[in-house]
């Protein structure tokens, strides 16, 4: 991969890395919010979903050597996934120790239900890039 495009996918990283933390300690509003809904799933648990899937991709993209074999290309993925399980447990401790959020497991669910599609994609993204050239 090019110098230009590495540089690219570490800042676009960097960008959803800072927009994650954002989202997830930000100060809600003290309005309260109704209960939304999408295809029968509360609207915050997609929202977290939506959220963590972009993490493999992108540390995909943002490391990716086409040099490297792919048994090596699996194993770098299995560690962008206890990467991002940690990026999970961490925002949603740093989320217990503010006044105006609190942490919940079913928030964290939804981050490696993200995190697993993500990786899915992922390894979809490297065998494809192993095979059309």
């Amino acid at each position: 991969m090019g110098e230009r495009k590495k540089i690219i996918y570490t800042a676009l990283f960097c960008l959803y890395m800072a927009a994650v933390l954002f989202l997830c300690l930000m100060k809600p509003d003290d309005m309260p919010q109704p209960e939304l809904y999408f295809f029968g799933l509360p609207l915050d648990k997609v929202a977290h979903f939506l959220m963590f899937t972009p993490f493999p991709v992108l540390a995909v993209l943002m490391l990716w050597n086409k040099e490297r074999k792919v048994y090596a290309d699996i194993i770098l993925l299995l560690g962008i996934g206890l990467l991002g399980v940690g990026l999970a447990t961490g925002t949603e401790y740093l989320q217990s120790l503010t006044q105006y959020r609190t942490s919940d497991i079913k928030d964290f669910h939804a981050d490696i239900c993200g995190l697993a599609a993500g990786c899915s994609l992922s390894l979809l993204m490297i065998i494809l890039k192993r095979h059309i050239r």
